[in-house]
């Protein structure tokens, strides 16, 4: 899906570039993680907008042969499973960008994700339906925000994506 479509031509798009630009805004620290890189568009545009030492991860094998293709000069990580996520270090600010709609066990990859994150954990997610087969759900304000239950957080919203910026210092 992700290849055939050429999705990442999406993020030519305003309200992706609007997106991104709101991620660069809110990173913390110079070592970033884009989980969820899929090809490594994100992490490669990401790494354009906001400088530090960048790196991408994702649960797809061969998007990850296909990001270490495509950008060599970055870093990419495969994780088999959530819990592989640990193994790669720890990061200032970790980003998951359109990335939590796409999995069944959003609790476990955003636990995951802060057991790695220094400073910050950006998430975004689409606020209304979108046509897209990958996704398994559509989080309202309410069911997101549960996500981050006991952690310092502040979710906005500009349609199409909620945007939350989790600080979180270990």
């Amino acid at each position: 899906h992700w290849e055939v479509g050429r999705i990442w031509e999406h993020n030519t798009m305003p309200h992706h570039k609007r997106r991104f630009a709101f991620i660069a805004s809110h990173l913390e620290g110079q070592r970033f993680l884009d989980c969820g890189c899929a090809f490594g568009h994100s992490t490669f545009a990401l790494s354009g907008l906001h400088p530090g030492e960048w790196e991408g991860l994702d649960f797809s094998e061969s998007g990850i042969a296909k990001a270490r293709a495509l950008w060599p000069l970055l870093k990419f990580h495969y994780a088999p499973h959530f819990a592989a996520v640990s193994t790669i270090g720890r990061f200032d600010s970790v980003v998951c960008s359109e990335v939590l709609e796409h999995v069944n066990d959003g609790e476990g990859l955003v636990e995951a994700l802060m057991g790695i994150a220094d400073k910050v954990l950006l998430v975004t997610t689409p606020c209304q339906k979108v046509d897209d087969p990958g996704h398994v759900r559509v989080y309202t304000r309410d069911t997101l925000s549960q996500l981050f239950d006991g952690y310092s957080f502040r979710i906005s919203e500009e349609k199409p994506f909620f945007y939350a910026v989790v600080k979180h210092v270990k």
